[in-house]
């Protein structure tokens, strides 16, 4: 069965502070690793987090961290998202750990680009605070730390997503374009699509889609696709439902609708 992340940037989602890279305050040097702030390379703004590792972390001794900030506290058995942007001139790999769970990594190409990565965990424990290790000795910046609320859902059906990539019409029908030329089919579409993701039972996910449809920069991880900036055609895309017991349920589903064209869709 598929499922659809959704995920969102509300005011109950945990605030971190010290996250942007342009300097210092709240990180904590560990062991054999060290953080400063640096014009050497950034991804935004004016510096990045410059962090040096001589040796492999830990999590035990050899790590940097960042106490929880703000008050802010995870909600558990939620799921939340971790996103940085991360460049290294050499091959090695990243850890992140917080929300309780076990450090979660990812491999750095030595590729001397700016690479974002995602962490997706379901937190275990209040405490927002973060803690970031290397595998190895290298240096290597971080910038734009940003944490999201989330939610994950079961799809029980969906529409829209097996367009085809061109859509011919039968009548034929004719446009013209600006250089003469006369088309019976387009190539440049908008998605709009149809999720169905059933009853939610749990009131904190419920809360969570709420969160999510009153959110801006509302985004959905779906198929192989990731951070899919889709727009709520409907956000009274849910409804009421009596289930066995007479207990009152919430069945949803989405009308969701791309807010850029495309020319090619995606496998």
């Amino acid at each position: 069965m598929d499922t659809i992340i959704l995920k969102y940037n509300a005011q109950a989602k945990p605030i971190l502070t010290d996250r942007n890279g342009e300097a210092i305050v709240n990180w904590v040097d560990g062991g054999n690793h060290s953080m400063t702030a640096s014009a050497t390379q950034k991804h935004s703004g004016t510096r990045s987090f410059e962090l040096v590792a001589s040796g492999a972390g830990d999590f035990t001794t050899n790590y940097e961290s960042l106490a929880s900030g703000n008050n802010a506290t995870f909600v558990l058995t939620q799921q939340y998202g971790v996103v940085l942007w991360a460049w290294s001139a050499s091959a090695i790999g990243l850890f992140v750990q917080t929300g309780g769970t076990a450090p979660i990594s990812v491999s750095l190409p030595a590729d001397s680009t700016w690479h974002r990565y995602e962490f997706i965990f379901t937190a275990s424990s209040a405490a927002t605070a973060l803690k970031i290790c290397l595998s190895g000795a290298a240096t290597v910046y971080i910038d734009d730390i940003t944490v999201s609320g989330a939610v994950s859902l079961n799809v029980l059906s969906e529409r829209g997503m097996s367009d085809p990539d061109m859509v011919n019409f039968f009548p034929g029908l004719q446009y013209n374009l600006l250089d003469g030329t006369i088309k019976e089919y387009i190539n440049g579409f908008r998605r709009k699509i149809l999720v169905d993701v059933g009853v939610v039972a749990a009131a904190a996910d419920r809360k969570c889609i709420l969160y999510w449809m009153a959110d801006t920069s509302r985004v959905v991880d779906y198929l192989t696709e990731y951070n899919i900036p889709l727009a709520l055609e409907d956000v009274g895309g849910y409804e009421n439902k009596w289930d066995f017991d007479c207990s009152l349920m919430r069945h949803y589903s989405f009308a969701l609708k791309e807010p850029s064209i495309r020319s090619v869709f995606p496998v």
